[in-house]
């Protein structure tokens, strides 16, 4: 058996393995829109556009599993339900995943800019973001329905996959042979990759280009804020990675595409089996646990809403008292309004 062959193979692990990623990712991305939400600190552009692209990765993996993963683990128990959809029940499958992954492209290039704005004009981010976040999400939303929706007149169908006593084992919904819709939303998620990808390098490079060029005084008299901000512009680039990845496998899947568009092939079968785990590393996955890295406030913030006696109980722990050694006749200053606290008994005169 070669390496191909072997891949293949693998098809129910791979996907296992994606459930793996996704489901306590999931978990914790709905988690963090909760303590959004509820929190007013976070109400800011920052958020608003994490929260947007929140929900449409989650869409995405609903989608992900009612389309492609379910039938393919439990495709003899789900067939009989599947099997009595209307077409625009089967459609739907194709409309989110390309409405997902062109809002999700979008998003994350509204996120980018985001954190430029607070390298370039820190002054006037929120100003700014105040107008432009309306703008922002109304694109995300609108511009991927102008290219997705079309794809309700897709006719799709069920594929079975028999063993050798004829049951069946998985089904996937697929294009009826001969249609080009299949091909068409291959094109644009290959165009829309290789555009939004080029935008958003354009991007990063600038923003920490600006950065680089700040003082290292004014880095290290950095205020806390300043630092969250950077963090923030970090966790951005992070996920740009999985722009990157999400990229690389478009372009795999349109050569291969050209090959082999029916994708009865080995080669394509491999390909394309790598979707559920890759678009989930690229997505949820690296979007929602780094953003606890990212952001102690959130962090701090997110612990105290979900484990609140957990956190009272730490607080409760005693603190030993610092005691300073100072010489007879040395004077001691303190910064007015200083939040240090220094009483006759934690000094110790020598």
């Amino acid at each position: 058996m070669d390496i191909i062959n072997w891949i293949v193979s693998l098809r129910i692990e791979l996907i296992y393995l994606s459930v793996i990623l996704s489901i306590p990712s999931l978990i914790l991305y709905i988690s963090e829109i909760i303590v959004i939400i509820f929190k007013k600190q976070f109400h800011n552009s920052f958020y608003a556009l994490f929260t947007l692209r929140a929900i449409l990765d989650i869409l995405y993996v609903l989608d992900s599993y009612y389309g492609f993963r379910l039938p393919t683990l439990f495709g003899s128990i789900l067939l009989p339900l599947y099997s009595k959809f209307p077409q625009p029940l089967l459609s739907i499958f194709t409309v989110l995943s390309t409405y997902t992954f062109q809002g999700n492209n979008l998003a994350t290039t509204f996120i980018l800019l985001n954190r430029l704005t607070t390298v370039a004009l820190p002054f006037y981010h929120e100003k700014l973001w105040h107008k432009l976040l309306p703008i922002s999400i109304l694109t995300s939303i609108i511009v991927p329905a102008c290219f997705s929706f079309q794809f309700f007149n897709i006719d799709n169908i069920i594929n079975l996959e028999l063993d050798e006593n004829d049951k069946t084992l998985a089904f996937q919904i697929i294009e009826k042979p001969g249609g080009n819709y299949s091909k068409i939303m291959t094109y644009f998620n290959l165009i829309f990759s290789i555009c939004f990808l080029i935008i958003c390098i354009t991007i990063s490079s600038i923003t920490l280009f600006l950065h680089n060029r700040k003082d290292e005084t004014k880095i290290q008299n950095s205020t806390t804020n300043s630092k969250i901000q950077i963090r923030l512009l970090f966790y951005a680039l992070i996920t740009l990675l999985g722009h990157i990845l999400c990229a690389i496998l478009m372009i795999l899947f349109w050569f291969i595409y050209q090959y082999d568009p029916t994708g009865n092939k080995p080669v394509f079968k491999a390909v394309y089996q790598q979707y559920p785990w890759v678009m989930d590393t690229s997505t949820i996955v690296l979007s929602s646990w780094s953003l606890l890295w990212a952001s102690n406030t959130f962090r701090q913030e997110f612990i105290k809403f979900y484990f609140p006696k957990q956190l009272q109980l730490k607080n409760k722990a005693t603190i030993a008292p610092i005691v300073v050694t100072i010489h007879r006749g040395q004077r001691l200053d303190l910064k007015e309004n200083s939040r240090e606290i220094i009483t006759k008994d934690f000094i110790q005169i020598k």
